[in-house]
């Protein structure tokens, strides 16, 4: 068996040590051992131990070698959780950039769809009005051919059309 430091040192790393030792009566011990973590996560509860000179000199490393051995590996696990963790916060905000993007494009392709909307609400009304024979009242909420360039020539049609009808009706 080698020396005190040569036992630490052949236990795997975990971070810095504080060990403490109190005497609780002429021949007890109290060792204290901390494994502190590198300073971004909570600190580990010591790990207390108590008997005789003789019997921690005897069993010391043995009782911690393995909770060291554990705390090696919950800092590993912590580290690639943490690095896991800043993935998917970065994937979350990529996604939010993405939906917010999107939410954009579908808010523009509603804007540019609000004037078909409207010309379609508008040939609807006047479709019920021509069919109950209410010619100039459709004819009043014919939008003006400026309103509606590109539909110029089937607005001027239909605004004939209502005006023929609605004549034919006060030649009656």
């Amino acid at each position: 068996m080698g020396g005190f430091f040569s036992n630490i040192k052949s236990l795997p790393s975990a971070g810095g040590w504080k060990i403490n030792i109190a005497f609780d009566g002429d021949e007890q011990m109290v060792v204290s051992v901390l494994l502190e973590t590198d300073g971004k996560g909570r600190p580990l509860p010591p790990m207390l131990l108590k008997g005789t000179a003789e019997e921690l000199d005897n069993a010391f490393f043995e009782v911690i070698a393995t909770p060291v051995a554990n705390t090696v590996e919950l800092f590993a696990n912590r580290d690639s959780f943490a690095k896991e963790l800043d993935k998917a916060r970065e994937e979350v905000k990529k996604k939010a950039g993405q939906v917010k993007t999107a939410k954009v494009a579908l808010e523009k392709t509603d804007i540019e769809q609000e004037p078909k909307r409207k010309f379609e609400d508008v040939m609807k009304k006047i479709s019920e009005l021509n069919a109950i024979c209410k010619y100039a009242d459709a004819l009043e909420i014919l939008p003006p051919n400026s309103e509606f360039p590109e539909k110029k020539e089937e607005l001027e049609k239909l605004r004939r059309e209502l005006e023929w009808k609605r004549n034919q009706l006060t030649l009656l």
